[in-house]
């Protein structure tokens, strides 16, 4: 699992990468599946780790191999899954910005149109959230105002009382 991890993370390093050399290229490659690999082998002979003598066994088996495709696999497209369904479906007016500039490498005609729409639609709908949030402050308020005046109130008869 944690080499699934790891493959995965790495290939959605690399995919997401806007500029791409080989330093990068080393770093990733290098750094993360290199490293671990070694570590791996490496534990594989000490004897103080919980891995001790099983990497020949596992390397052997094709189940292994079936697994860390199969998990890298399943882990990469249900990132992409919930980043596509994150952009497209609940986008931001700054992600559509993006979205047309590396489709189109420079604005469409129509952008400032579409852009002001999603602009007004997501003030619009920010607006409603800070009214709802403001209207339940205001009956809290009421309701802490209404505890406070009948408390003073309690105590003003219970004044009078012992006044009388």
């Amino acid at each position: 699992m944690f080499f699934s991890i790891i493959i995965a993370v790495t290939i959605r390093l690399c995919v997401t990468q806007k500029l791409f050399n080989i330093f990068n290229f080393i770093s990733f490659i290098l750094l993360s599946l290199i490293l671990y690999y070694a570590y791996f082998w490496l534990s594989n002979y000490l004897s103080f780790s919980k891995t001790y003598l099983i990497a020949e066994q596992m390397h052997e088996s094709p189940i292994f191999y079936l697994t860390v495709i199969l998990c890298s696999g399943f882990i990469l497209v249900t990132d992409l899954l919930i980043e596509t369904i994150a952009v497209n479906l609940m986008g931001s007016p700054l992600h559509y910005m993006r979205r047309a500039v590396n489709q189109y490498n420079e604005l469409p005609d129509d952008f400032e149109r579409n852009f002001d729409k999603l602009m007004l639609k997501k003030s619009e709908k920010f607006v409603r959230e800070d009214l709802k949030k403001e209207e339940s402050v205001a009956k809290k308020r009421e309701v802490r105002m209404k505890k406070l005046q009948e408390k003073i109130d309690n105590n003003r008869a219970q004044e009078r009382a012992k006044k009388n």
